[in-house]
């Protein structure tokens, strides 16, 4: 489900500019269910060890916490510039995980 998500998100990605909460959104939802995958993979209680290491802490409350914001500035308060703003946190937490 969460690569179906991404795969819907990236379909609005040459309308980003037009519908930026719609994109946003899908590409959220598509990391909400790609993290639950990987907590049913793992096991929950192993995947959340695994993201409250020491190490990967900062990565998480980040990574978290974007997801959370983008997600509520896109359907709760619905201003497309925050959840834009929170997008893009959202991305940079993202790449700072995986590199």
């Amino acid at each position: 489900v969460g690569w179906l998500c991404f795969g819907l998100s990236l379909l609005y990605l040459p309308f980003v500019l037009l519908k930026a909460r719609k994109y946003v959104l899908l590409f959220s939802l598509g990391s909400v269910f790609t993290l639950g995958s990987f907590s049913m993979l793992w096991g929950p209680w192993n995947h959340l060890q695994h993201l409250t290491k020491r190490a990967r802490l900062p990565f998480t409350i980040s990574y978290f916490s974007t997801l959370f914001l983008t997600i509520y500035t896109a359907m709760v308060m619905k201003s497309t510039i925050l959840t834009v703003f929170c997008a893009l946190a959202q991305f940079v937490a993202l790449l700072w995980y995986v590199f």
